[in-house]
């Protein structure tokens, strides 16, 4: 076998477990709500009220550094139809919401505590575009080195 196509082999091989599969993982990841939403099978939309919006820091790790997102933690109420109260939360690393505010929810007419709010399915509706922008961009920062050192070989020689 010659160098190119070994170098292809391998390319492909770390591009695929280093980059493929991640974004497969997040995808789904990033479009629970979404589902979850579209599998509820009494669905019935509601308003709801913040009643609490708490900023939570992501903890450094042992050693000090960096270790994650911060994010914010959404309390909200609501009522079903027959005017049964429910407390449920969310986390989100964007919040529009402040104590008081009015939330659009959704939830399952058979189940009320199977809810979902429509910030967490308008945030999963817009996981995928964002996967792909960022896809796009690690592709671009791929090719880019792949030709560099492609290019730093071919000087050596």
């Amino acid at each position: 076998m010659n160098t190119t196509i070994i170098e292809v082999i391998i390319a492909s091989t770390v591009v695929i477990c280093l980059f493929v599969i991640p974004v497969i993982i997040l995808i789904f990841i990033g479009t629970t709500h979404r589902r979850h939403f579209k599998k509820m099978k009494n669905q019935t939309e509601t308003q709801g009220r913040v009643i609490n919006r708490e900023y939570i820091e992501a903890p450094d790790s042992v050693d000090g550094s960096y270790s994650g997102s911060d994010y914010y933690q959404v309390t909200y109420e609501f009522e079903d139809r027959y005017g049964n109260h429910f407390v449920k939360r969310f986390d989100t690393v964007r919040c529009p919401f402040k104590e008081g505010d009015n939330i659009r929810l959704y939830y399952d007419a058979a189940n009320p505590n199977d809810c979902v709010t429509a910030h967490e399915v308008e945030m999963s509706k817009n996981a995928p575009r964002n996967i792909l922008f960022a896809i796009l961009i690690f592709a671009m920062i791929c090719i880019v080195i792949f030709l560099f050192l492609k290019w730093e070989v071919r000087r050596q020689k």
